[in-house]
C-alpha cells in the first residue's frame, strides 16, 4: 500500500482523440491528482469530472513497458496498455457492460522538464466490431504544496 506522506499534489493534463466511421472527435480536460511512486511503478489517483463521470475515481499505474487505467465507482473497467499486444477487459456500468478490446500500437512513457508523460495510441473494438482508433496523451506535473 502507498503511503500517503509519500504522495505528490500533480496538474493532471488529458487529451484524448476518437477517429471512426463518425469523425474525429478530441476531449481535453484537467484534473488534480496525487502520484507516488514505489517499487519502481508510478501510480496517480484522482477523481474523475467528466460528464456521467461524476463518483469514478482512476488509478492510473505505469512503468516503461506498462500502462494501466482502472476506474472504480460509477463505473468499473481496468484497461491495460503494453505496446504491441491486444487486451480485453469489460466496462461494466449499474445498466450494462461492453466487452471491450484494446491493440495497443504505440505507447510511450518518460519525464522531461519535470512533467511525466504518457502517449498511447491503440484501436477499440466492442465486443468483436472495431469501434476506432484513438490516442490518449496525459502529461503530469507537480504542484507546489503551498
Amino acid at each position: 500500500m502507498l503511503n500517503k506522506a509519500e504522495m505528490k499534489s500533480v496538474k493532471l493534463h488529458i487529451v484524448s482523440v476518437t477517429k471512426n466511421d463518425e469523425g474525429e472527435s478530441r476531449l481535453e480536460r484537467w484534473e488534480q491528482a496525487k502520484m507516488a511512486k514505489k517499487n519502481g511503478k508510478y501510480y496517480a489517483f484522482y477523481q474523475e469530472s467528466g460528464e456521467g463521470m461524476e463518483n469514478v475515481k482512476t488509478t492510473l499505474k505505469w512503468d516503461a513497458e506498462t500502462v494501466v487505467i482502472n476506474r472504480s465507482g460509477g463505473v468499473e473497467n481496468r484497461q491495460e496498455f503494453r505496446q504491441g499486444v491486444t487486451t480485453a477487459s469489460v466496462y461494466k456500468t449499474p445498466y450494462l457492460q461492453i466487452p471491450l478490446g484494446v491493440k495497443t500500437n504505440k505507447l510511450v512513457t518518460g519525464l522531461a522538464d519535470g512533467k511525466h508523460r504518457l502517449e498511447i495510441e491503440y484501436l477499440l473494438s466492442h465486443g468483436d466490431a472495431p469501434y476506432g482508433e484513438m490516442k490518449i496523451l496525459m502529461e503530469l506535473e507537480e504542484q507546489d504544496e503551498h
